[in-house]
């Protein structure tokens, strides 16, 4: 059960995955100040 487990474990945590995490945060990075930018353009 245990190396079932593992596998499966192994199987959805890939490379890939990590780089589409890295890819999602700095998205969520670029995308959250983006109102704060705006806000300061209108203030500008």
């Amino acid at each position: 059960m245990k190396a079932k487990l593992e596998s499966t474990f192994a199987y959805f945590h890939p490379k890939n995955w990590i780089i589409i995490l890295i890819l999602s945060l700095t998205r969520l990075l670029v995308l959250l100040p983006y109102p704060f930018i705006v806000k300061i353009g209108e203030l500008l």
